[in-house]
């Protein structure tokens, strides 16, 4: 039926690419496939020679066989047309089997090289698209062109061989007849554009009553204590009831619609073969038409009514086929993570000395500044904490280090070449990172530590897990490091997860480490613990902390403020504490919030 074509996203605007560059990304996907190709295109040959044929093998056994009262030969025509409805059918399902098999290798392909580019955007392009969206039309579109490689294309080719052949036949039997099924056929023809515009924004309507209904659903399902506890419960029911019965009434008109309209259209078949017979039963057209031409036509009027008129509903798909393969191979075109700009890539040195940021200026959205011309030095080695009001640029800082972003303007740079041009994957490999957010994967300690990397060996990561303190708990598991992770690492408490984050970051011994919050969301027990677990990885390399917590950055060497994308304030505890600045205010703010100071000259 008509809504089997729709999706919730047929409106969205699609950058159109050039028919050539379209062409070669289907080329590209199915190259190794002309075989099976090959294979389709023969099968649907077959299947539409056997349709056809298949009347024109009755009118024979009616006008020629029957008057001559051959048992035999009528036996022959009758084992001839059964034969022929065994090569039709076994020859079909050979097609869509052929078909559906590359289709799915072709979609499968399509997704794995989608998903391998979209690991390798930047951040920008994620931050303008959801990972639901994302996920939603990757499936959806991918699932379209599947459809239009496998079926859609197929179908409209088949039923374009079938009416071309079964009206050549028609017209060179009798084309008073074939005039009148013209006839019959031109109504619904001219009807079915204006019912497929009707019935598409009814299956819009009710999609996006399904959207809101499902998005509803999840929303109360995540928050069901929260509505048992304030006793909401009966609100969230009614909601829910409303939501329903919208989508209800919605289904309902286009369901309505849709098989009035398919029920009236198998109506008028029938009428068209109740004309074919009075026609056919004049004395003028019986004189001109044989019972078997009579029995020819009726089985053609019967098997071109259906194909025709689904090409309105065909063409329809695969133009949204295509901008579904549009937004598909958009995306495989798209820009990626750069491995080196500014010159020739080089490799990161071994050893260096100092990590500059040069008046670094930077943008998310083009207009307001995160960045505003930021500079200050990192000696290899040193540990400097940076702080300051949320949103003021710090965590911007760590990601143009990590090249999650690129500067506008300014540069990074160590030793006075910028990282740009350090091969990506290498430059991260020199970068730990331990974030406030755990992620954790299904798997094992193990796993998870090397980040499935198999360029790690077991050696590195009990090392790892040493290093931090980890083989502490990770020994008193049944099976060690090859224990298993729930996912998200709930079968693990809190400090342990972030334990193995850490461990995860120091796997590959970095030069730098990023730790950004990682500890504000543990409680003051498991942060110390933590902290004795951070101070033995810090040995030996350059750290960078983002912390809100002002009191967990006594070991560091120096401090700075960050306020509105600028380096307000620069130095030590003690330095910055006596400047009675932003610095000073933080730290008394905190201090009363917790009830406690830290000694000044501590």
């Amino acid at each position: 039926m008509f809504h089997d074509f729709i999706d919730d996203d047929d409106t969205q605007e699609t950058a159109r690419l050039t028919a050539r560059a379209r062409i070669a990304h289907v080329r590209d996907l199915m190259a190794g496939r002309g075989r099976q190709l090959a294979l389709v295109m023969v099968f649907m040959v077959v299947s539409v020679c056997a349709e056809i044929a298949g009347p024109l093998v009755l009118r024979h056994l009616i006008d020629v066989r029957v008057p001559q009262g051959r048992i035999g030969g009528m036996a022959q025509d009758a084992l001839l047309y059964m034969g022929l409805a065994v090569v039709l059918s076994v020859a079909f399902f050979l097609q869509v089997s052929v078909a559906s098999k590359m289709g799915l290798a072709v979609v499968t392909e399509l997704k794995r090289r989608l998903f391998r580019k979209v690991l390798r955007k930047g951040l920008l392009y994620f931050d303008a698209t959801t990972p639901g969206a994302l996920l939603a039309r990757v499936e959806s579109d991918g699932d379209r062109v599947q459809t239009l490689c496998s079926q859609a294309a197929g179908e409209l080719a088949r039923n374009i061989l079938l009416l071309l052949g079964t009206f050549a036949v028609m017209m060179r039997t009798n084309w008073r007849l074939t005039a009148l099924v013209m006839v019959f056929l031109a109504p619904p023809l001219v009807v079915m554009p204006l019912f497929f515009r009707i019935a598409y924004r009814l299956y819009r309507k009710a999609r996006c009553a399904y959207t809101d209904l499902s998005s509803v659903l999840g929303e109360f399902i995540a928050a069901v204590p929260i509505l048992q506890v304030f006793g909401a419960t009966r609100w969230a029911s009614s909601r829910l009831s409303r939501a329903g019965v919208e989508l209800f009434h919605r289904e309902r008109n286009a369901a309505l619609l849709d098989y009035s309209f398919w029920s009236v259209l198998h109506s008028t078949e029938v009428v068209l073969v109740g004309a074919v017979v009075w026609l056919a039963s004049g004395n003028r057209m019986q004189s001109l038409m044989s019972l078997g031409t009579l029995v020819l036509f009726l089985e053609y009027a019967r098997q071109i009514y259906f194909p025709l008129l689904m090409f309105g509903e065909q063409l329809g798909f695969i133009n949204r086929a295509f901008a579904s393969a549009d937004r598909v191979f958009g995306l495989l075109e798209g820009t990626e993570c750069d491995e080196g700009v500014n010159g020739s890539v080089i490799s990161v040195p071994r050893q260096w000395n100092r990590l500059r940021f040069e008046d670094v200026s930077f943008s998310y959205d083009g207009s307001a500044p995160a960045l505003r011309s930021v500079s200050f030095d990192l000696a290899r080695g040193e540990k400097v904490a940076l702080v300051g009001l949320s949103g003021g640029g710090k965590t911007t800082i760590t990601n143009l280090l990590l090249r999650f972003y690129e500067p506008q303007d300014g540069a990074i740079t160590v030793d006075g070449q910028d990282i740009r041009r350090f091969p990506l994957r290498e430059w991260r490999r020199r970068v730990g990172l331990v974030l406030q957010e755990i992620t954790l994967f299904p798997g094992t300690i193990e796993e998870n530590v090397r980040a499935f990397a198999t360029d790690i060996s077991r050696l590195q990561v009990d090392h790892a897990l040493r290093v931090v303190g980890a083989d502490r708990f990770v020994c008193r598991l049944p099976k060690g490091p090859v224990a298993a992770i729930a996912e998200g690492g709930m079968n693990l408490s809190l400090g342990e997860r972030q334990l193995l984050s850490i461990a995860r970051a120091v796997v590959r011994d970095p030069d730098i480490l990023i730790l950004d919050e990682a500890t504000s969301s543990v409680d003051a027990a498991t942060e110390t613990r933590l902290q004795e677990s951070m101070a033995r990885a810090f040995e030996g390399r350059t750290v960078i902390i983002v912390a809100h917590r002002l009191s967990t950055l006594r070991s560091v060497d120096r401090i700075l403020v960050i306020h509105e994308g600028r380096v307000a304030q620069e130095g030590g505890h003690h330095e910055l504490y006596t400047q009675r600045g932003m610095y000073r205010q933080l730290y008394d703010l905190q201090s009363a919030q917790r009830g406690r100071t830290w000694a000044v000259n501590a």
